[in-house]
């Protein structure tokens, strides 16, 4: 059953005609309004064209007649008033993401150089975000919720468990077939999206799991195909719910040998690996005091940063850090946690000879390093007087609860992807059926926010009384988008599903265990234990085993599709291991390693966007990866 699935706002944009998309018989294209999602980013970039719609395509293939499923998407048009035909699909992280809800200016100004000469085609898998389709799992008002889930105070993975069961039995009384959301399906729909916006070819950018759905339709389809973009690759043959704590590992190992590739990081840091699993041992047998305390949780977490964008600078400290918390000095470590420490500063060639300059030049320079310093002062002095204001307007505020939230969404970062979008939704509805305390509020607080930003939201939490704290839960739950938020956008839900449909029993409790055990950081991947055990575990409601074992066979293709392998050092989520192997049995394939980049290169630098708008330019060409070199950084030495 069809189904309007966008809010009616009206978008468009008159600089040129957008051609007109093509409609096949057997998977219409339906028009529609987009998103307020797709609306925010271009409202700003007024000289952007963008069209919505969705494509019906069949849930199950082999019953063309039955149940449908609307694919929503989106099409950002070129900037080329002579566009090339074949356009780039983008194949989203996941599985269970989405990306149209947070069509942000990140994720648009990624695929520029790309929108140079192509359309792009953003779409929202089955199931996740806007193509929900019959997987929503609304599950009734503030007062059902609070009275099946409040009173147990229950651990977050029992928490969704819970949820999760309760939204199974609503699917499975509306018959609804969950075995039809597999990465086999996934691709077929890909092809027929093409097909249906008026392609005869196309070319792919998948990131994450995106490139186990690209591998998969290089499988099915690689007649349809021009060239294939692989960023972070997730291969099907890889038991990634086993192997989960080889990224964080792999991601150190690459961190420490890009020290020792550097002379002098080498002399002053040596043994990286070793000392790190030294320091592990010393604070399981006695965390370093600290606010909060240097624990192994807690310096793995912050050795993850490693994996983003905005907090990739912070590996050139990683080295020092791990010196100085040897010698019990938590200096670095509480300018990393608090926000405090800044990027390294980089010595340039120009200043250094300045001596050299003319005196006009040398008297240019001087003021201009001047108000550099002036514009620095400024800067703190706009934000103490900012934090001031705060506080006032914390004292005249009759609802700290409401105060709260509402800065809270007013000081939220943008999210870098869907995952992280739907991570901060889902821990700010798990709070809500928390205990009512200071602590609990503030570690949501310090999860999701630094610097400023989390100051301003600590100093509300500090004047909050467990009456406020009640208030504030209540008001999140009571918000009719708090739980539809959590549920569906990038539907975890729908991650268990795909989970416990493709990799049961190709992956194992006993398997992850192992995997663990074998670890040459084992303190890296502790934390991906519990993640594992309720991911690949607790499948007994859910279709298991439903793709083919040859689903689970290496995609070696024939070297007709051209196709670029990408990978980052520093990459957490996505080992570098498994592109290495990828990049060794997939014929024809060409391979990137970036230095100091982490999950989705193409977030990380030019460089990164440069190779893959090059590629998809000419894929029969070798790929000049030169601009790689500089990336490497250059790590912070001791005192």
């Amino acid at each position: 059953m069809k189904k309007t699935i966008f809010t009616l706002v009206l978008f468009l944009f008159a600089f040129r005609a957008m051609p007109a998309l093509a409609q096949e018989q057997d998977y219409p294209v339906t028009i529609t309004p987009c998103p307020p999602g797709v609306i925010s980013t271009f409202i700003v970039q007024y000289t952007d064209t963008v069209e919505c719609g969705a494509v019906t395509v069949p849930l199950n293939y082999e019953d063309p007649a039955g149940d449908k499923v609307d694919l929503a998407f989106a099409v950002l048009r070129s900037h080329s008033l002579s566009p090339a035909p074949d356009p780039v699909i983008y194949l989203h992280g996941g599985p269970g993401s989405a990306e149209l809800h947070t069509l942000s200016p990140d994720l648009t100004e990624r695929f520029d150089k790309l929108r140079q000469r192509r359309d792009i085609v953003i779409f929202d898998q089955r199931g996740a975000g806007y193509s929900l389709g019959e997987l929503n799992c609304a599950l009734g008002t503030g007062e059902e919720i609070e009275a099946e889930f409040a009173s147990g105070n229950l651990p977050q993975d029992e928490f969704f468990n819970a949820v999760f069961a309760q939204c199974i039995q609503m699917l499975d009384e509306r018959g609804v077939d969950l075995a039809a959301y597999t990465t086999p399906n996934n691709a077929r729909d890909v092809d027929n999206l093409a097909n249906a916006l008026g392609y005869d070819t196309y070319n792919l950018y998948g990131v994450s799991y995106g490139t186990k759905l690209g591998l998969e339709v290089i499988r099915q389809h690689a007649a349809g195909l021009r060239a294939v973009v692989l960023d972070s690759v997730a291969p099907p043959n890889v038991k990634l719910y086993e192997r989960m704590g080889e990224g964080p590992e792999q991601s150190f190992i690459n961190i420490a040998a890009m020290c020792q590739a550097e002379p002098d990081c080498a002399t002053a840091y040596p043994n990286l690996v070793d000392r790190l699993n030294a320091l592990f041992a010393q604070l399981d047998e006695a965390p370093i005091a600290a606010k909060p305390p240097v624990t192994s949780a807690n310096l793995a977490a912050i050795l993850g940063r490693a994996n983003s964008p905005k907090n990739v600078w912070q590996v050139a400290y990683f080295p020092r850090l791990i010196h100085d918390l040897e010698q019990g000095d938590t200096t670095v470590w509480m300018g990393l946690v608090d926000g405090s420490l800044q990027p390294p500063e980089e010595a340039t060639p120009f200043l250094q000879n300045i001596d050299n300059f003319p005196p006009t030049a040398r008297t240019l320079i001087a003021t201009a390093l001047k108000l550099a310093q002036e514009a620095q002062s400024l800067t703190q002095t706009a934000a103490d007087l900012l934090n001031e204001s705060e506080q006032l307007v914390l004292v005249a505020d009759d609802s700290l609860a409401s105060l709260f939230l509402r800065t809270l969404h007013e000081r939220r970062p943008p999210a870098i992807d869907a995952t992280e979008d739907y991570d901060y939704h889902r821990d700010l509805l798990f709070l809500s059926f928390q205990e009512p305390e200071q602590d609990v509020v503030r570690a949501f607080v310090t999860n999701h926010f630094i610097g400023l930003d989390a100051d301003n939201l600590l100093s509300i939490v500090a004047e909050m009384t467990p009456a406020d704290i009640k208030e504030l839960y209540r008001q999140i739950r009571f918000d009719p988008q708090s739980m539809v938020r959590a549920a569906n956008t990038n539907n975890y839900f729908l991650v268990k599903v795909m989970i416990c449909n493709e990799e049961v029993p190709f992956s194992s409790l006993e398997g992850v265990a192992e995997e663990i055990a074998n670890y040459r950081i084992p303190g890296l991947a502790r934390s991906k234990g519990d993640i594992l055990d309720d991911l690949v575990g607790g499948c007994d409601l859910y279709p298991t085993g439903t793709v083919p074992a040859s689903f689970h066979e290496p995609v070696t293709g024939d070297g007709s599709v051209p196709v670029l392998i990408l990978s980052g050092t520093n990459d957490t989520q996505t080992a570098t291991t498994w592109a290495d192997a990828l990049a060794e049995t997939l014929v024809g394939a060409q391979f990137v390693r970036f230095p100091n980049a982490g999950h989705a290169v193409i977030r990380f630098s030019e460089c990164a966007k440069d190779i893959g708008a090059a590629f998809i330019d000419n894929p029969q060409a070798e790929v000049n990866s030169a601009c790689t070199a500089d990336l490497a950084p250059h790590f912070v030495l001791p005192k």
